[in-house]
């Protein structure tokens, strides 16, 4: 797939899941999935079932969203569904709110069937919220009601809150259009989902940065600044920050002030011979 074009010319599938629980490796399962596919800000097409999790539904998540043992009791089992579901994500960008729990929960019941992990381009709206908006929490119902947003169900179900990530996720590239972000391959790199790929990315950018400290080298940069605008500048990489979760690193800019930046707000690298 080619990540240069806008974002909004690809297909684009909002995703979410209800499950029966937080903890996929101790036996929580999904028993919802609801996804839209919208390209252009036009929906396309739209996936829907209730999945049988093999499990009882505990009362805290039925207390959540309201999916009872009976209603999914007659419905699919995951491996029924699989293939249609894999069918329907096929080329496109997966946009989900908090995909490290979505994603996670999707390729550990892939794994128990033998599939393949999730192999798309996946981006996190809820890190786009959090590095775009100063707000006191960032679930989905704060983030959209920052924006005067209300879900079209009161329920807690996987299609009305995919729904309502869908619009959250344009007003956010409203924004961020103002501050020239645009491409499918910068929104990755500053949003994308921490995964083997984005994991890869981010390492190739740390072994450029520590070969020109070493070798006294300087770099072109484009790079997202603090101000959330696009830079591209002639810089001197002073050192890495390296904590738990997180890499950043210090450079001087050729006025001679010194700014930091996490890898994951750089766009490209350049050693400058």
């Amino acid at each position: 797939m080619d990540l240069k074009q806008p974002i909004e010319t690809y297909d684009l599938v909002f995703l979410d899941l209800e499950t029966t629980g937080l903890e996929v490796v101790t036996g929580d399962a999904i028993c919802e999935i609801g996804a839209i596919k919208i390209k252009s800000r036009e929906p396309r097409d739209k996936f829907h079932t209730l999945v049988n999790p093999g499990r009882r539904i505990p009362v805290e998540a039925y207390q959540i969203h309201k999916i009872s043992e009976a209603e999914v009791k007659s419905a699919p089992l995951f491996p029924d569904i699989a293939e249609k579901l894999i069918a329907f994500l096929a080329d496109s960008v997966l946009l989900v709110y908090n995909a490290d729990f979505d994603i996670g929960f999707l390729n550990h019941h892939l794994k128990k069937i033998n599939y393949p992990p999730i192999d798309l381009p996946v981006i996190d709206i809820l890190i786009m919220a959090r590095k775009t908006l100063k707000l006191a929490k960032y679930n989905l119902s704060e983030t959209a009601a920052f924006f005067n947003l209300k879900s079209e169900d009161t329920l807690h179900r996987a299609m009305a809150d995919t729904a309502l990530t869908a619009r959250v996720f344009f007003k956010l590239i409203d924004i961020l259009k103002a501050n020239k972000l645009d491409c499918l391959s910068d929104y990755l790199t500053l949003y994308g989902h921490n995964d083997d790929v984005f994991k890869t990315r981010q390492m190739s950018k740390k072994l450029l940065i520590k070969e020109a400290i070493a070798k006294k080298m300087e770099l072109k940069l484009r790079y997202f600044s603090p101000g959330n605008t696009i830079e591209e500048s002639r810089i001197k990489p002073l050192h890495i920050i390296e904590e738990k979760n997180t890499a950043s690193f210090w450079f001087k800019l050729p006025a001679g002030n010194s700014v930091q930046i996490p890898f994951n707000n750089i766009f490209n690298i350049e050693i400058i011979i």
